[in-house]
């Protein structure tokens, strides 16, 4: 949408809106909102600030919602519900719409505020405190030339095609499109019948294949760092079959740690059978026995590493083959399936919301139980504490392996859901079996309890909490298997 073009719809809908008050603001999409309009017809004023399809019109029915609403702003809900609409004018340097409201408080005292709709290469919406009004002195000064009225009358046109990749393109202009690309092209009397036109027959299309877009950039994201941790696992095997060498350097510098000269960065060592010379990397700071202690910590780690690197190999390669096929089948998910991709991407996500801070960025491990319950699982000390402290709820079922150290596990509760069975509690002890240091034993004793019962210490270091009430389970460590 042109300036000029612009500046006919707001010629269109300003007489209309003004001195209306905003009762309601509903969200139609991320990107889409409609202002229920007081004592005046059409009662709605559609605000769509879609990259391909920015727009502004005047309906006499609210648009049905046309996808997810979790980029909804609580800010601008309460700047707008309540105000009243004074006037509708034109930004002179850019196409772009700008709102006077006013909001009259309980004590008579008045808000104003502009609220600025952006409908040009970046669109957007932001409320901002109204500028001083200009003084006489001001108008005086003013040598800028006087803006040109606005000629409100001709046709408007909608045209739509479909590019060779199956993709919906719509372009609303005040002239019929030559473009050789360009499909059908209607015509209407006003701009707003244009506009709502082109809203209600293609930002379903356009929305579905933003979120398509966006889902699919999180699904590639994941499956990227998916595919880093197995790379990374796949090394720690390869560094596995190393333990005994590194095990015997330390051996070596131990029994020919007089033969090693001080200062030294390499040590060339006889072999304990004196048939061969072994070179052996030496950190000049640090003693011949520190030296030795070090290859026996990388022979044990190597060796800790290696036992439970094949199972972690095969769960991550698992779940980078179903990241895999939901990234595949994107393209074609309904609106249903979408969602419910959106839903599950977006889980542990911060959500900022009014009077509490934004919990900081944590990456849990995720898995469904029987029953469909979902269970969250704490990577580090500190991932266990925002997992148990900031992100559970006080319902949640809070686990954690006994006399071992180990992640902490919640059980997720939604609000007014049924509680869950006990196939689903032993399924998620068993998780936090697993995850833990008794991991590779046959039975594993795993506490339970409801996320109130379980506080932290004050001062205590991350990871560390304490219950006053639980509940105990013997499970076979195992994560699920679907």
């Amino acid at each position: 949408m042109n300036q000029a073009l612009l500046s006919r719809l707001i010629g269109e809908i300003s007489p209309q809106i003004a001195g209306a008050g905003v009762t309601r603001v509903h969200w139609l999409a991320d990107e889409a909102l409609a202002l229920k309009l007081a004592a005046v017809r059409p009662s709605f004023l559609v605000i769509s600030i879609s990259r391909a399809l920015p727009l502004i019109f005047l309906a006499d029915t609210c648009p049905p919602p046309t996808g997810a609403k979790e980029n909804r702003s609580p800010d601008l809900e309460r700047e707008l519900k309540g105000a009243t609409i004074q006037s509708m004018t034109a930004a002179r340097d850019r196409t772009a719409a700008e709102f006077s409201l006013v909001r009259t408080h309980a004590t008579g005292f008045e808000t104003k505020r502009t609220l600025v709709v952006e409908l040009g290469s970046r669109p957007g919406i932001v409320v901002r405190p109204t500028a001083r009004p200009r003084s006489s002195e001001d108008e005086e000064h003013n040598t800028s030339p006087q803006e040109p009225a606005v000629d409100y009358t001709g046709s408007a046109f909608v045209t739509s095609w479909t590019d060779n990749q199956e993709r919906t393109h719509v372009r609303l202009s005040d002239r019929r499109s030559s473009d050789a690309h360009a499909g059908d092209t209607r015509t209407f009397d006003s701009v707003n019948d244009a506009a709502a036109h082109a809203f209600h027959t293609f930002f379903d299309v356009i929305s579905m294949d933003h979120r398509r877009a966006a889902v699919s950039r999180l699904v590639l994201k994941r499956l990227a760092r998916k595919r880093r941790a197995i790379a990374k696992v796949e090394a720690e095997i390869a560094d596995s079959q190393n333990a005994d060498e590194h095990r015997t350097k330390g051996q070596l510098i131990l029994a020919r740690k007089g033969d090693i000269p001080r200062g030294a960065q390499v040590a060339h060592l006889k072999d304990f059978d004196e048939s061969s010379i072994v070179e052996i990397a030496i950190n000049p700071s640090l003693s011949p026995t520190q030296n030795a202690e070090n290859y026996f910590k990388r022979a044990r780690k190597a060796a800790r590493r290696g036992a439970k690197a094949p199972a972690r190999l095969g769960e991550l390669e698992v779940e980078a083959e179903k990241l895999e096929a939901v990234g595949a089948s994107i393209a074609d998910a309904s609106i249903e399936r979408l969602a419910e991709i959106e839903k599950r991407f977006r889980v542990g996500k911060a959500v900022r919301s009014r009077g509490r801070s934004t919990p900081p960025r944590a990456h849990f491990r995720t898995y469904v139980v029987s029953g469909g319950w979902e269970v969250l699982v704490g990577r580090s000390n500190k991932d266990n504490d925002i997992l148990t402290h900031r992100i559970a709820n006080q319902s949640d079922l809070w686990f954690h392996a006994r006399q071992a150290a180990g992640s902490h596990v919640i059980l997720r509760i939604p609000s007014g859901k049924a509680r869950p069975d006990r196939r689903a509690i032993l399924e998620a002890a068993a998780i936090a079996a697993f995850h833990s240091k008794a991991g590779r034993s046959s039975k594993v004793s795993v506490s339970y309890t409801e996320k109130r019962h379980v506080r932290k210490p004050r001062g205590a270091k991350p990871g560390l909490a304490v219950i006053s009430r639980e509940k105990s389970v013997m499970v076979r460590p195992q994560i699920p298997q679907t």
